[in-house]
């Protein structure tokens, strides 16, 4: 069989580095071979050899210097006939900044993800970095050009694995934009016998678990590829704090489902390597997601397993896996550190380019102009999440300003865009966030019902250690109950946050638990006259307390909240002294949204209009 090309674009002023470039990726010379114009012989016809070349190549790497974008040959010859085959058949394209030089103003490059990360350029990195980085870019051209890939593809007939458990990983977004790369890189690994164990590694956000799910739908329509067994553990998402517990679980599940007959029995390491010798008897996959709560923290063991039954197993795999295991991670597994450039590849994953995220934000339905969207992408860094987050930050508002302008059914067709938008991020404080937003404009639209089932939907989401930042959905589900009437399941309902802000000392959310409480008074004033000085207390103390945080966005509700509880008790100087102090645009509400008073209208302040 003939072994895959890899063609390699350079400025003759860089032969050097050229030749550094092709050692290193003819290591293994039954694995890739180095192609450049070297090859053509004297006579022969250049053009018809580099059209062949680069027809033939199963990835190319371009060598990108000061020289290299001044030359007319490479800028006018080679690179549209790279890009071209790009476009028509996915060529791999692999920029290797050689030194500094201004690569950004090539607009074509900026397409492209860059290598060294963080573009620092090889130049200036010390001759063992250097190394490291070649043999690093060797591992993924091997995997990328990898032949194996395309037999399995296209074999007639793959059995079906006995086995598949995917449900413990996260879900994740239905498209996934600008990761072609990583997915031929995950498909070569699978198809390499050489490879045991690959990371992926980025901090949250950037798409890991997306990634992953992304690559596993290709794999189902074509039954796993001869996967005997394929099981997935997302360590991320368990919800509990205690590590210790986290990989227990784990380590005994697995055993479970591989027929130990005693999965909790034995120590720790002794059951991490027991689940390696049953996993090294048959292809299997498997997949660990989020392996971060694992690590060590910062310091001089950072990214190290913590849990010594993890650590046997990924160092027992990166020995020896007749299958493939798959690490996602917001750190490297540096247990397995002196495995990288052989049996178990490192993919460092970057932002998404600024075409890639200009066509993310196009799917999520934002409006714009390519340049806009590109430059949005950019001032993001590429970032997944961000991203994602932007689409579903932007429908979210467009429900609340028509829910504020009385146009409800506008309103619910953004939340409900929001809410399937903010379920595909995976973020369950933004999920929380878009239901209580859409509650509130089903509850203009007159259907309670539908919007008290989704606050409790919301209530419903696992919260974890972030549980603070939910409090914008328990917020709208409070004026929900207040519109109901049902003031004494809103002090219910804020009681966790009123005791944590006792028990920590914290500031943070006593203006706006003020704010509420003081409103849940107001409401119940009707049936409980001494309420309403109450609700003055509260309201005044939120105030202020809001004034000194910094948050003007609440201060106006509850502006008009307090003018409501002035004019309820005479004192209707002091309702219209608050009134200037918020915004115009809330000043229709006063009746409406935070007093339910509409039939009350405010009296003439002294001295008439």
């Amino acid at each position: 069989m003939d072994r895959p090309t890899v063609f390699i674009s350079y400025s003759h002023e860089d032969e050097a580095w050229k030749e550094r470039v092709s050692t290193h990726l003819t290591v293994l010379h039954e694995s890739l071979e180095a192609w450049d114009d070297s090859h053509i012989e004297p006579g022969a016809d250049w053009r018809t050899e580099l059209e062949q070349a680069i027809s033939g190549a199963g990835a190319a790497v371009l060598l990108i210097s000061a020289h290299f974008l001044s030359s007319r040959f490479i800028l006018e010859e080679e690179v549209p006939r790279l890009l071209q085959r790009r476009a028509d058949s996915g060529l791999h394209l692999i920029p290797l900044l050689l030194s500094p030089c201004d690569w950004e103003a090539a607009e074509w490059l900026q397409r492209l993800q860059l290598r060294p990360r963080g573009a620092r350029a090889l130049s200036e990195q010390s001759r063992h970095a250097i190394d490291a980085e070649l043999a690093s870019l060797a591992k993924e051209l091997r995997l990328l050009t990898s032949r194996s890939v395309q037999d399995v593809v296209s074999a007639p007939y793959l059995p079906r694995p006995v086995d598949v458990s995917i449900s413990r990983l996260p879900l994740s977004g239905e498209h996934l934009f600008g990761r072609e790369r990583e997915l031929a890189l995950l498909d070569g690994a699978w198809a390499d016998p050489d490879t045991h164990v690959i990371s992926l590694v980025a901090w949250g956000g950037v798409g890991k678990s997306s990634l992953v799910n992304q690559w596993l739908g290709k794999l189902a329509m074509n039954h796993y590829r001869g996967a005997h067994r394929v099981y997935g553990w997302s360590f991320f998402s368990q919800g509990q704090r205690d590590t210790t517990a986290l990989a227990d679980d784990f380590l005994s599940e697995a055993l479970k489902r591989m027929g130990d007959p005693a999965p909790t029995q034995g120590a720790v390491w002794e059951r991490g390597e027991r689940l390696a010798r049953y996993i090294q008897q048959e292809r299997m996959l498997l997949i660990l997601d989020g392996l971060e709560p694992l690590q060590a923290q910062p310091g001089p063991t950072w990214g190290r397993l913590k849990d010594p039954g993890l650590s046997v197993l990924v160092r027992e795999l990166a020995f020896f896996n007749p299958g493939l295991c798959v690490i996602t991670s917001r750190v490297r597994v540096t247990d397995i550190d002196h495995f990288r450039n052989t049996t178990a590849p490192v993919i460092e994953l970057e932002g998404l380019s600024e075409a890639a995220g200009a066509e993310l934000l196009q799917s999520l339905g934002v409006g714009g102009s390519q340049e806009e969207l590109q430059q949005a992408s950019r001032e993001l860094g590429g970032h997944s999440l961000a991203l994602n987050l932007l689409g579903t930050y932007l429908f979210g508002e467009l429900c609340r300003v028509y829910t504020l302008l009385g146009e409800p059914a506008r309103a619910v067709q953004y939340g409900e865009r929001a809410v399937g938008l903010s379920r595909e991020t995976g973020a369950a404080w933004q999920h929380s966030r878009q239901l209580a937003i859409l509650a509130c404009a089903l509850t203009q639209c007159g259907r309670s019902a539908e919007a008290e089932e989704l606050c409790l939907r919301a209530a419903s989401l696992p919260r974890g250690e972030d549980w603070l930042v939910f409090l914008f959905g328990d917020l709208a589900y409070c004026e929900l109950l207040l519109d109901q009437g049902r003031s004494q399941e809103v002090f219910l309902r804020l009681g966790p946050y009123v005791e944590w802000e006792r028990s920590s000392g914290s500031r943070q959310l006593v203006g706006t638990l003020q704010w509420c409480l003081g409103k849940a008074h107001l409401r119940r004033s009707a049936e409980a006259p001494e309420s309403l000085g109450l609700a003055l207390e509260f309201l005044s103390e939120g105030i202020l307390l809001m004034r000194k945080v910094g948050t003007p966005m609440l201060i106006t509700p509850a502006l008009t909240s307090r003018a409501a509880v002035h004019r309820l008790r005479g004192s209707f100087e002091l309702a219209w002294r608050d009134l200037p102090a918020a915004p115009g645009a809330c000043l229709s509400h006063l009746t409406q949204a935070n007093t339910s008073m509409t039939t009350c209208p405010l009296a003439d302040p002294p001295g008439g209009t």
